[in-house]
């Protein structure tokens, strides 16, 4: 059995996307038949009893080595890679608790024994540099040279990502490898009912829905200003879901919510807030569609998911969406209101024969449920080379 570690060591609810990420890739893994490695969290001592839930079945051990809120352990693990090559206290305790491999969360250095693989979901700052301070830039370019020196290999999401480390460092991109994930989710039979839904959130009418969070890339401008457009001829809603809270930009979501009032959108945009992972897709599963707007993307996890229940997905043009090919997807120029509010119309309109819906998505199911076998394994197979 192989020993695969993975530092987890910050607030789960801050960062949604890719706690769901990383709890759906170790499930994946622990679902192996006969699996041969292993998943074990390592964590600080603020982890909290919820979090453990969260990854309920997973390994998981405590040290203050990565404490969270130290920075100067952070600074001295870095001074210590730089200077000699690995950090000896927490090579020591890896090898301690019999860790081979440190997956996805960090570089051990280029002299230390233990394997590390660092992953990169996106390299946002090339494609917009401004929603980024000097100070964010360096540091993001820091680590990437870092990794590039002192990691084993490197994880990239997306093919299109991968061309973007191309642009940054070439060290780090000979380094590269690609494992495009597939989201674990809910068999759609088992998810709750259409009345359970609309006693809850109070639903009226059919609903696009847009699980982003509230964050300036993720670009909810375009969709307000697409049902702007059209308010006057709308025979649905849009309903939004996620984060409120942009830490780059703390006002942005009042800005949004401004012009929804300024523009009278009240009764077509609904914002829910954090729901519950089985809600988002059970509101998925009942759309009319989903729509990811974004700006950027590592690997989409919404465009993932809406693939996997049959949904029509309306896209930004951008290339990881084009690259993720959701077969019911429509493309909008991503910063074209008037694009994005023609696509609303014409999808809107579509007839839905209920019989062949229902086929689609048990197809669009199963097919997913194949490839995160397929996911899991080829990283397994991997891990089990590289160990050699």
């Amino acid at each position: 059995m192989i020993n695969v570690g993975f530092i987890i060591n910050y607030r789960l609810s801050g960062w949604l996307g890719v706690s769901n990420y990383y709890k759906n890739f170790l499930n994946s893994i622990n679902n192996i038949k006969n699996s041969k490695i292993k998943p074990i969290i390592i964590t600080d001592y603020h982890f909290t009893k919820n979090e453990k839930l969260f990854f309920k079945g997973v390994k998981i051990i405590k040290t203050h080595l990565v404490d969270r809120k130290s920075r100067g352990k952070k600074i001295i693990n870095n001074l210590l890679i730089s200077i000699f090559g690995r950090n000896i206290f927490l090579d020591n305790f890896l090898k301690k608790n019999n860790i081979n491999i440190i997956s996805h969360t960090s570089y051990l250095g280029k002299n230390s024994n233990i394997i590390s693989l660092k992953w990169f979901p996106d390299f946002q700052e090339i494609h917009l540099p401004e929603l980024f301070n000097s100070k964010q830039i360096l540091a993001r370019s820091y680590d990437i040279k870092m990794a590039a020196k002192h990691s084993t290999k490197i994880i990239i999401s997306s093919t299109s990502v991968k061309n973007d480390l191309k642009k940054i460092n070439n060290q780090a991109y000979e380094k590269g490898l690609i494992f495009k994930h597939v989201n674990e989710i809910i068999k759609p039979e088992k998810l709750k009912n259409y009345h359970y839904l609309k006693k809850k959130y109070s639903l009226k009418k059919k609903y696009f829905f847009l699980p982003n969070h509230f964050w300036k890339h993720k670009n909810h401008i375009v969709v307000l200003k697409a049902l702007n457009q059209i308010k006057k001829k709308l025979n649905f809603d849009i309903i939004s879901s996620g984060n409120i809270t942009d830490y780059r930009f703390p006002n942005h979501f009042e800005y949004l919510k401004n012009y929804i009032k300024e523009k009278k959108l009240e009764n077509y945009f609904r914002i829910l807030g954090v729901v519950p992972f089985e809600d988002v897709l059970c509101l998925m599963k009942y759309s009319v569609g989903v729509i990811n707007p974004s700006l950027s993307e590592g690997w989409s996890n919404t465009v993932d998911q809406a693939n996997c229940y049959g949904r029509k997905i309306i896209l930004s043009d951008i290339k990881v969406h084009k690259e993720q090919k959701p077969f019911r997807g429509v493309y909008f120029k991503k910063h074209n209101h008037k694009d994005l509010a023609s696509k609303l119309i014409k999808v809107s309109s579509l007839k839905i024969k209920q019989k062949a819906e229902k086929m689609h998505i048990l197809k669009a199911y199963n097919d997913s449920k194949l490839k995160r076998k397929k996911y899991a394994e080829n990283y397994q197979n991997f891990i089990i080379k590289i160990s050699h």
